[in-house]
C-alpha cells in the first residue's frame, strides 16, 4: 500500500519530465523526430531552422541563432527558437517540403505561419519576430544589440510572408487594419519569385503585410483558381485588388505601391511614414477640422479622387488627431485656417536644383 501511494505521488513529476523533455544547446532547443510534434503543442510561438551539418550558410547562421535566442530568453519573450537536422531527422523534414538549407519557419500553435526570408542576423530575426508578433496582438520587448537602453524600438517586421490555411486567418490579419498582398498558388514558378522579391523590397512599411496560401479550401472562398494569382485586400475581404498579366517585377511594384492606399488615404501615425517616403507621385493632403466647410471640402476631394486617381495620391489630415495637429504645425498653419489643401512632393522636397 505504501509503495502505491508513492508511486502515485510519482506520477505527475515523471509526466511533467515527459513533458520537458528538451534538450538546449546555446539557448536553441533541440529537435528530432520523437518531440517534433511535442514541440508544435508545446510552444505556442516557434522558428525552426532546418539545417544539414554539412551546409556553409548553417554554419554562419549557427552563432547569430544563438545570439538571438539568447536575446529573446532574455526579453522573456513569448517565442522559443529551435533547430532540426534535416538530414537525420528526416520524418520531420519531409512534413516541411525542404527546398534547400538553412530553412528557417515560424509556427504559431502548431501551424505553420510564416517563412523567414530576411538577413541572417541576430537583431534582424529578433525585430522580424517582434513584428510577427505585434502582428498576433502580442507586445515582445526583447532589447536588440542596434537599440539604445530603455528604447522599446521600432518594429521592423522583416521580409514576412505569412502562410495562410484558412480565410479566418486572413479575416484575421485584415482585421488589425493591415493592407495584406496574397500569392494564391505554389511556391514556386516565376510569379512566386518576383511575389519574394517584392516583399524583401516592402519588408518594414507599416500597415502592409504578404502572405502565400495554396490551401484549395481558401482559393474557393476568395474566387480564384489557386494557379498563381496575386491579390492586394486593403484592410478588409471586399477591398480587392487583382494583379493582371503579363507578370513583371517592376509590374508588381507599381501594383503594390499603386493599390496599397484607399483612393482617399486617412493619414495616421501608422501610415504616415509610408505616405511621405520616397513614392514618386505627388501627395495632395487635405488639412482639416470639424466644421461644415471641412466636410464639404473632403467630399469635394473625394468626388475629384475618382476622375485623377492613380495618378497622384490625396490623404485626408485632421487636426484633432496628434499627427494632423503636427502637420499644421510644421506648415505654419493655424486651426483657422483651415480647410487647406496642399501639395508635398517628395522629388522637389529633396531633390530641388541648386
Amino acid at each position: 500500500m505504501q509503495k502505491l501511494f508513492f508511486a502515485v505521488l510519482l506520477l505527475p513529476l515523471l509526466f511533467t519530465a515527459a513533458q520537458e523533455d528538451f534538450v538546449r544547446e546555446d539557448g536553441v532547443v533541440v529537435l528530432k523526430d520523437s518531440n517534433y510534434h511535442q514541440a508544435l503543442s508545446k510552444f505556442d510561438y516557434i522558428l525552426i531552422e532546418f539545417y544539414a551539418p554539412w551546409c556553409g550558410h548553417c554554419k554562419r547562421l549557427a552563432p547569430e541563432y544563438s545570439r538571438a535566442a539568447q536575446i529573446l530568453n532574455e526579453g522573456e519573450s513569448k517565442v522559443t527558437l529551435a533547430k532540426l537536422d534535416a538530414t537525420t531527422e528526416t520524418n520531420a523534414a519531409a512534413s516541411n517540403n525542404l527546398e534547400g538549407y538553412p530553412t528557417l519557419k515560424f509556427f504559431v500553435k502548431g501551424k505553420e505561419h510564416a517563412e523567414y526570408l530576411g538577413e541572417r542576423t541576430a537583431n534582424a530575426m529578433v525585430k522580424w519576430l517582434q513584428g510577427q508578433l505585434e502582428l498576433l496582438g502580442h507586445k515582445d520587448n526583447s532589447k536588440t544589440t542596434d537599440e539604445p537602453a530603455g528604447s522599446t524600438g521600432t518594429q521592423e517586421p522583416g521580409t514576412s510572408i505569412a502562410t495562410l490555411s484558412s480565410v479566418e486567418e486572413l479575416q484575421k490579419i485584415l482585421n488589425l487594419g493591415v493592407t495584406l498582398v496574397v500569392h494564391f498558388g505554389p511556391k514556386h514558378g516565376f510569379l512566386w519569385d518576383i511575389f519574394r522579391e517584392a516583399a524583401g523590397r516592402f519588408s518594414g512599411e507599416t500597415g502592409l503585410g504578404f502572405a502565400v496560401t495554396f490551401f484549395e479550401s481558401v482559393h474557393k472562398a476568395v474566387g480564384v483558381s489557386g494557379q498563381g494569382e496575386v491579390i492586394i485586400f486593403r484592410q478588409a475581404m471586399d477591398k480587392r485588388k487583382t494583379l493582371s498579366p503579363p507578370y513583371d517585377a517592376v509590374g508588381l511594384y507599381n501594383f503594390i505601391l499603386d493599390n496599397q492606399h484607399d483612393v482617399v488615404i486617412q493619414i495616421s501615425s501608422q501610415n504616415a511614414p509610408t505616405l511621405f517616403g520616397t513614392d514618386p507621385k505627388p501627395l495632395i493632403i487635405l488639412l482639416r477640422g470639424a466644421s461644415p466647410a471641412d466636410d464639404a471640402a473632403e467630399k469635394q476631394l473625394l468626388k475629384a479622387s475618382e476622375v485623377i486617381s492613380g495618378k497622384i495620391r490625396i490623404a485626408v489630415a485632421n487636426y484633432h488627431e496628434a499627427v494632423g495637429r503636427r502637420l499644421v504645425e510644421l506648415l505654419g498653419l493655424e486651426e483657422e485656417e483651415l480647410p487647406k489643401v496642399q501639395r508635398y512632393y517628395f522629388y522637389e522636397t529633396y531633390h530641388k536644383p541648386h
